[in-house]
């Protein structure tokens, strides 16, 4: 993975060969440059230089690209209520009394 970026290949393009999602690829990237002690590809590249790591890489034919299938969703998608019981409504929602307007003479609930 580390030779990869290193050699100048995307992220969204190694989460591919690998099959993994580009978010969980670039946080590993991320948990890896930190593990290292750098914060950008530029001194990642340095330290694989440094640490035995910048062999070219061999060239890409057609018979070791790996195809991924896409991912098929079959089940149910909900598009009800995005927020959940109680979060971000009053006291009265838990069970709580409501709280009564002040100053307003003869409102009753």
């Amino acid at each position: 993975m580390i030779e990869w970026r290193t050699h100048g290949i995307k992220t969204s393009q190694i989460a591919k060969k690998l099959g993994l999602s580009t978010r969980h690829t670039s946080d590993m990237m991320g948990r890896v440059m930190r593990k290292v002690g750098v914060d950008d590809v530029a001194l990642l590249t340095r330290w694989a230089m440094a640490n035995g790591m910048d062999e070219a890489l061999p060239p890409e034919t057609e018979e070791m690209r790996e195809i991924v299938p896409p991912k098929v969703y079959k089940g149910k998608i909900k598009l009800g209520r995005l927020r959940t019981a109680g979060v971000g409504r009053g006291a009265h929602a838990q069970g709580g009394r409501r709280p009564q307007p002040a100053g307003i003479p003869g409102f009753t609930t």
